[in-house]
């Protein structure tokens, strides 16, 4: 209910920002909001700014709508399953699309704390799941220190969304960092549990879930390559279809991580809820 309330307030705000180009220093860090540069190529294929944001908002919106139907199936499958009730939480709390919120928990709105609470517990929840699947341990048992640090980033982020070094180029790549410092640790945890950990069934999840993760950076990165290789790489043209392709290509993600779930039971998360 709380997520809806949010969603629901934080949709026209999010609109209004997509529909806007965005010039501020801060916005290098949404990939899908509309730079100056992008508006001309739209002129040119008959679009507005005002089709760009609808096009976004409908992504999103299905986004969300596709987690909260997955989560409300976990909750209804497995209630007794402590992995499985994380993983529904941060579904149902849209911790994989909290873009829609963004815009609410940096700004002044009154709903701006629960809108920043409910985001900063998704996003940190899909960390942890990501570092503790299938068997709900942190395995190796530094790991939780990289969950950790990642939580004390977002936490800033979310918690000081004026301070004045937020908008600091050094900040931003500490920010960076962190973020793919911390996506590099949990594919090479993974890694580790498949080939030493874990049994022939979490192996079968681990499989599922890392196909959903494929899928979205195999696509990502092979329109890269081919932009690159095509000498499109800093046009406006390919920055305006990588920003309409990627809120699709993370769809998989959720869905996968579901079908793991719903598989499958998982054990051993009760000693960290």
């Amino acid at each position: 209910a709380l997520a809806l309330l949010v969603t629901a307030v934080a949709v026209p705000v999010r609109f209004e920002q997509l529909r806007t180009p965005c010039v501020e220093a801060r916005c290098s860090g949404d990939t899908v909001l509309l730079r100056p540069e992008m508006v001309p190529v739209l002129t040119e294929l008959g679009l507005t700014p005002d089709d760009y944001a609808r096009y976004q908002i409908t992504v999103q919106i299905l986004f969300l709508a596709v987690s909260w139907g997955l989560g409300a199936l976990i909750f209804a499958r497995r209630p007794d399953d402590g992995m499985a009730m994380l993983v529904a939480r941060s579904l149902v709390g849209g911790g994989l699309g909290s873009g829609v919120y963004a815009p609410i928990a940096l700004s002044e709105h009154w709903l701006a704390p629960v809108a920043g609470g409910v985001g900063y517990i998704g996003v940190v929840s899909v960390v942890v799941i990501f570092y503790i699947f299938p068997d709900g341990r942190f395995v190796p048992r530094w790991t939780i220190w990289l969950a950790l640090l990642l939580a004390l980033n977002e936490l800033i982020y979310v918690g000081l969304p004026g301070a004045p070094w937020s908008a600091h180029p050094l900040y931003l790549t500490v920010e960076g960092a962190i973020w793919v410092g911390s996506f590099i640790a949990i594919v090479a945890v993974q890694i580790y549990r498949y080939r030493f950990i874990s049994t022939p069934r979490q192996r079968y999840q681990t499989k599922l879930v890392i196909f959903g993760l494929a899928v979205t950076v195999i696509t990502l990165v092979s329109m890269v390559v081919l932009a690159q290789a095509l000498g499109l790489l800093r046009s406006q043209q390919f920055r305006l279809f990588y920003s309409t392709i990627l809120p699709l290509s993370t769809m998989a993600i959720p869905i996968t991580l579901a079908v793991a779930v719903l598989r499958y039971r998982l054990y051993e998360i009760d000693v960290i809820i």
